[in-house]
């Protein structure tokens, strides 16, 4: 018998529910209906569809939804979210992490890469007081440049 995809139902009861809660949601919970919720719905159709079939590709957009989601979501509603841009490479970097554990295929070195420089631009506060900035200045000066040719040895060089 062959599995038939929930990709397209989750993501259909998600915005019908979205849709009708626009003009219903209770009070205080407005925030429910909003584009970011839109992103959830997406990551959890995507994963969804990843955990009950054979669509392991499913799984990191799922995540990149579901996570990017989340966090734009608490920014807005929880004081305390941190809203830095260090947290964009830790999404980027604990999704594709979770992939590779699911999927054991590559991405183990791009995600620690990412992890390690959203870790690095999240806690740049605390590391110049650790290790000073004479280290880390140029390393957070450059660590675009090192993603970008990263990414460009990935892309051409690396078969």
């Amino acid at each position: 018998m062959k599995k038939r995809s929930i990709f397209y139902a989750i993501l259909l009861l998600g915005t019908g529910a979205f849709i009708f809660l626009q003009d219903r949601a209770p009070e205080g919970l407005g925030f429910i209906i909003d584009w970011r919720i839109l992103f959830i719905i997406i990551g959890a159709a995507f994963l969804a569809d990843s955990g009950r079939g054979r669509k392991q590709e499913s799984f990191l957009p799922g995540m990149l939804f579901l996570l990017f989601g989340l966090h734009f979501l608490l920014a807005e509603t929880v004081a305390s979210w941190p809203g830095h841009e260090g947290m964009y490479a830790l999404i980027l970097g604990i999704s594709i992490l979770f992939h590779f554990v699911k999927t054991k295929s590559d991405g183990v070195i791009p995600g620690f890469l990412l992890l390690f420089t959203g870790a690095a631009f999240f806690f740049s506060d605390e590391l110049r007081g650790l290790i000073g900035d004479t280290f880390l200045a140029p390393v957070i000066q450059y660590a675009p440049f090192i993603l970008i040719i990263s990414g460009v040895y990935l892309l051409f060089f690396k078969k």
